[in-house]
């Protein structure tokens, strides 16, 4: 999940289930979408048959300051 958190732009669901370097099932990874998204953390659109996600980046900085950049530099 951490790949969702380094990209800039919205995100297409299916390409980070697909390009994952762990082997999560697709009902595992829509799980995960779901939770992330009822904590505030995430946005998802419909598009189609497609689900777009992204970070709500602004959000998080206003309620968790730094925690975002933290989670991301953090070995």
């Amino acid at each position: 999940m951490v790949e969702l958190y380094q990209r800039d732009a919205p995100v297409n669901c299916a390409g980070l289930s697909v390009n994952t370097e762990h082997d999560l099932s697709k009902p595992t990874m829509s799980h995960h979408f779901r939770i992330l998204r009822e904590a505030g953390l995430t946005r998802t659109v419909a598009d189609g048959r497609h689900r777009i996600i992204e970070v709500r980046r602004d959000d998080m900085e206003s309620r968790f300051p730094g925690l975002l950049e933290a989670v991301l530099t953090a070995k």
